[in-house]
């Protein structure tokens, strides 16, 4: 199951309204359909990056102190007595110095659960162009967590060499054997650069979906609501010529993270399957691509039935 993370504010340039039901959505920045096209250039809108910085703050003793107490705080204080919000806040107030700390005690917390409330601390305190000291310090067996936070970071920033990063760490996955731990970081990878329109990247995200779309469809609508759909339609179309039942279902999915409104012709003939699987993914396709409404919850088969039939003649 994937873990979930507190998002970070960006800014997003959307392409298409945002559906009312991705209001609660992560926002990210977006690229322009020209942006992509830029060898030199991630997402439409850029921020002036800072002078790449050399290390983080230099923690006192005094600020030591203070930050173990207040991790010691997050990690076992009474949430009732409002202890581990008085941690990370004590934590936040000592600033950019509290960042290492923080970073080796991923695997403490997340021992007790408790590893979101330092994902807060994070976010407050590691800023977009610092990114790269902190994936520097991490071990070389750092916590998946953290390497999933890190990587969700480069992929929400604007940062100029995001897409470098991205890319090079693709890259490396050749030498992860833990096969579990390297389909988690392809995922976040794919993810970043997907939004950076490069649609080679979804075959690992239609993995996914043909795994834990049960599970994680919440969270993988979430995950890529907002995205310049323009760079990657055509490939996730192609999905759509698939025929074993569980790609076919996977492939309508995958259109309705991905699709175009023009292409929703391609949908006419899965409307009329038999499988009521197969129609539902469908139907809820046309609702998001077509409408921009959101997927249908727990609908009835004669709901089922009538929505197709109303899709099959708009269509």
């Amino acid at each position: 199951m994937m873990l979930a993370f507190p998002c970070c504010l960006f800014l997003s340039t959307w392409l298409f309204p945002q559906p009312a039901f991705a209001a609660d959505a992560p926002v990210l920045l977006q690229e322009s359909s020209e942006a992509s096209q830029e060898p030199d250039g991630d997402l439409s809108q850029k921020r002036p990056q800072e002078e790449q910085k050399k290390a983080f703050d230099r923690l006192t003793s005094p600020m030591k102190k203070e930050l173990q107490a207040a991790i010691r705080l997050i990690e076992k204080g009474d949430p009732e007595k409002e202890e581990i919000a008085t941690g990370v806040a004590q934590a936040k107030a000592i600033g950019e110095a509290a960042i290492p700390m923080l970073l080796t005690s991923v695997s403490r917390l997340e021992k007790v659960g408790r590893v979101d409330h330092l994902w807060v601390c994070l976010d407050a305190l590691l800023h977009d162009g610092h990114l790269h000291l902190a994936w520097e310090l991490r071990k070389k067996k750092s916590p998946l967590a953290l390497d999933v936070y890190l990587l969700r970071r480069y992929s929400d920033s604007s940062r100029k060499d995001s897409r470098m990063f991205l890319e090079e760490q693709l890259g490396l996955l050749e030498k992860e054997k833990e096969e579990a731990r390297k389909k988690t970081l392809h995922y976040e990878i794919a993810r970043g650069l997907a939004f950076r329109g490069q649609a080679d990247q979804l075959d690992a995200i239609d993995a996914v979906i043909q795994e834990d779309w049960l599970t994680r469809a919440t969270e993988l609508r979430a995950d890529f609501a907002g995205i310049n759909r323009k760079p990657l339609a055509d490939k996730a179309a192609e999905y759509l010529q698939r025929r074993p039942r569980k790609e076919e279902i996977a492939s309508l999915h995958l259109f309705e993270l991905f699709g175009e409104k023009d292409q929703a012709k391609k949908l006419l003939h899965f409307l009329s399957e038999s499988d009521t699987s197969i129609r539902l993914a469908a139907i809820d396709a046309c609702r998001v691509v077509v409408d921009g409404e959101p997927p249908l919850n727990k609908p009835s088969m004669t709901e089922i039935i009538e929505r197709a039939e109303s899709w099959k003649s708009r269509l």
